[in-house]
């Protein structure tokens, strides 16, 4: 083995004590996308039939919690906009939903708006 210059020996010191770049964790496999303005659209066609339901009804089609979670994002949404009435009676208690909206719209929420709130 030949000779090293200081420099080489300033690189080899450099390479040995700095840290490896971090390549993170990817978690891209763990969680499916779900689309919070569809879940509105959703909930807003039901309450629009039904008038009331319950959360629980809202989302007895779907055991998966990535949809669960969609749909309460969604119903808080509907909250805000003044479409939906929310009532519970103590913690954890049931939640109902009565739909307050305008029987045609969705009183004027873009699902794209709602996307880019939760993107």
């Amino acid at each position: 083995m030949g000779s090293l210059s200081p420099q080489d020996l300033a690189r080899l010191a450099a390479a040995a004590f700095s840290r490896p770049a971090d390549p993170g964790v990817q978690t891209v496999h763990l969680h499916e996308r779900v689309p919070v303005g569809e879940q509105m659209n959703l909930i807003a066609l039901r309450l629009r039939v039904h008038g009331r339901l319950t959360f629980t009804e809202l989302t007895q089609d779907t055991d998966r919690t990535a949809v669960v979670v969609a749909r309460f994002l969604a119903l808080l949404i509907l909250h805000r906009e003044g479409s939906v009435d929310l009532a519970q009676h103590e913690a954890m208690e049931e939640i109902t939903v009565t739909w307050t909206g305008e029987s045609g719209s969705l009183a004027g929420i873009m699902a794209t708006d709602v996307e880019e709130e939760f993107a």
